[in-house]
């Protein structure tokens, strides 16, 4: 007797029609959206790359609360090792915020953004509260500051310098919007 188990009985309804993340391919550009870089590494940083890796034990698992690195961040930046949170990339870090502080919850993000937010937002059950960005692409920080104010918002989303736009929001109107 065979049995067959459909997956999509164990799906959520609302991730049914969730569109994946798709990044556009451009063979031979430099998508600096990528945070690619156009130049290779010079070669004394990769041979020291090289030496370091050569000497790794692959046998063991690596440091996952990355507490040396941490440590290299918090002296670099000022700030307690605590207060940092490292991933492996930015989408493993905004799904983690969004678990741990937007199930359930709604959260205000300039748009447009990374769509990132928007994806994990959801995968989060969390609302999204898209606040129009200006003409020129930069914060609507009024209207940003409003939003934030509904009770059921836990996350303010600046995504800071903006993608896809570029733009950059100065700390000052940061600092209005958080204060």
């Amino acid at each position: 007797m065979k049995l067959f188990f459909d997956i999509n009985t164990l799906v959520r309804e609302d991730l049914k029609t969730l569109i994946p993340y798709d990044p556009p391919a451009h063979p031979g550009a430099i998508k600096l959206a990528d945070n690619e870089n156009p130049y290779d590494f010079p070669d004394e940083l990769k041979n020291q790359i090289f030496r370091n890796i050569v000497s790794m034990d692959y046998n063991r698992y690596p440091d996952t609360n990355a507490v040396k690195l941490r440590e290299k961040l918090a002296a670099y930046s000022g700030v307690d090792p605590k207060n940092i949170m490292v991933g492996n990339g930015s989408d493993e870090l905004i799904l983690t915020v969004m678990l741990a502080f937007g199930t359930g919850a709604a959260f205000a993000v300039a748009n447009p953004t990374f769509s990132m937010y928007g994806l994990h937002g959801c995968v989060a059950f969390s609302r999204e509260i898209k606040v129009p960005r200006l003409e020129d692409f930069s914060i609507d920080v009024k209207a940003l500051i409003r939003a934030a104010a509904s009770p059921d918002v836990k996350i303010v989303v600046i995504c800071n310098p903006n993608s896809p736009t570029g733009n950059a929001t100065p700390l000052d109107k940061i600092e209005e919007i958080f204060s």
